[in-house]
């Protein structure tokens, strides 16, 4: 049997680009907008409030049951003063989150930890629960990646694998990343309740299960 679906808006070009499935009975598809009025559930993934388009999408559909083909949500995600253009999307239904690569241009891609570019492309990857209700974190790598994969080390240690291409010198290259999603902890030396004396040391270290940590932010 063939089961089939349109969804989008009604102004421009709008286009799915990645799927995945759950492993029950919905799918999650990712592509770009140019449609300002592309179906929405929620507004939480548009942390720039400004249409600079294409935006990037992430909608779940049911695949099976009595009502296949309809939105169980849909969101869209954007960034300040440039576009976003996802290529991929992975999922492993344990970790409760979603993994979507692109490029974009944006100089302040959201939840990114490094700055963004000033004028030529950049890959990122993104995680957002699956209810989509917030963007976890970003990571800016090469200028485009082509696509992301899962894989989950015991006991909840996702391996994020993605690829794509970067120019270097007059050439285009290609690269695969693996990144290891743990979650580092952070301690500061026990000092005195009071300190009476104009300076004073204070030590800090942290780690994590799996990598270290390379910076700290001192509050």
């Amino acid at each position: 049997d063939l089961m089939g679906m349109i969804f989008g808006g009604e102004m421009l070009d709008d286009g799915g680009t990645a799927i995945v499935m759950n492993g029950s009975n919905a799918a999650f598809v990712t592509g770009f907008a140019n449609s300002t009025n592309f179906p929405r559930t929620t507004l939480a993934l548009d942390t720039a409030f400004e249409f600079s388009l294409p935006m990037g999408f992430v909608t779940e559909v049911t695949a099976v049951g009595s009502a296949p083909g309809q939105i169980v949500r849909s969101a869209t995600f954007n960034a300040f003063r440039g576009f976003v253009s996802p290529t991929g999307i992975a999922t492993d239904n344990k970790t409760n989150g979603l993994y979507i690569s692109g490029f974009t241009n944006s100089p302040s891609f959201p939840r990114a930890v490094t700055p963004g570019p000033n004028s030529e492309n950049m890959g990122f990857v993104m995680k957002v629960p699956l209810d989509f209700s917030q963007i976890n974190y970003s990571v800016l790598l090469g200028q485009t990646l082509t696509g992301v994969a899962l894989r989950q080390r015991p006991p909840v240690f996702p391996e994020i694998y993605v690829s794509g291409f970067r120019h270097v010198a007059s050439s285009q290259e290609a690269f695969m990343v693996k990144m290891i999603e743990d979650t580092p902890t952070s301690f500061a030396t026990s000092t005195a309740t009071q300190v009476n004396t104009s300076s004073f040391t204070v030590n800090w270290g942290g780690s994590g299960p799996v990598s270290g940590a390379l910076t700290f932010d001192v509050f």
